[in-house]
């Protein structure tokens, strides 16, 4: 991807919010993964506390660890963009967070939800 696009995507995105700001008279921000803030407004939005949910991802750091941050479970999928390998670094580290749970297949949810 280059700079160009880039910056011309940070200009669109930019003037989306001032849009949204402007048209609500409320300030706009943007939240989302891995940010804290983005599973914790999930969350609230359901209106369930954290540690009821799951959250499901074939990305260790932005979709499974960064939900487990906030007391969600966290389910690694080893599909789409997963890699052994960032696996087995983490699994190595002894003092690193590791995923709640570690499947093959979304087929595997309802073993893990104990349904």
């Amino acid at each position: 991807m280059s700079a160009r696009s880039v910056s011309a995507r940070a200009r669109c995105t930019l003037a989306r919010r001032k849009s949204a700001t402007e048209s609500s008279g409320r300030k706009a921000s943007a939240v989302g993964k891995p940010a804290p803030a983005g599973f914790l407004a999930a969350a609230s939005r359901l209106g369930v506390d954290p540690d009821e949910m799951y959250m499901i991802g074939d990305d260790l750091n932005n979709d499974v660890l960064a939900a487990q941050v906030v007391g969600m479970t966290g389910v690694l999928v080893r599909t789409g963009k997963f890699r052994q390998e960032t696996l087995d670094r983490w699994a190595s580290d002894e003092f690193a967070m590791q995923p709640n749970h570690v499947i093959e297949s979304v087929a595997h949810l309802p073993e893990v939800l104990g349904l």
